[in-house]
């Protein structure tokens, strides 16, 4: 059995809904909502097809005074 985490994911005021249908179409389970952001469980693998941002990609678009650690 995978083992099953808590996440907050943000979003702008307003979109809370949109955010939440999204990532229980991949499989995340809605936990809560508050202004912004909502809180969200599932596995890693859920995470990851979630939030797909690479630290490569990342990395791509860093600068000198905006630093990706």
């Amino acid at each position: 059995m995978k083992e099953v985490f808590t996440f907050q994911a943000t979003c702008p005021k307003g979109l809370e809904g949109l955010l939440q249908e999204e990532a229980r179409q991949l499989g995340m389970q809605f936990e809560k909502e508050t202004v912004g952001a909502v809180i969200l469980q599932g596995s890693l693998e859920n995470a990851y097809r979630f939030c797909p941002v690479s630290y490569t990609h990342l990395r791509a678009h860093e600068t000198g005074s905006n630093l990706v650690c």
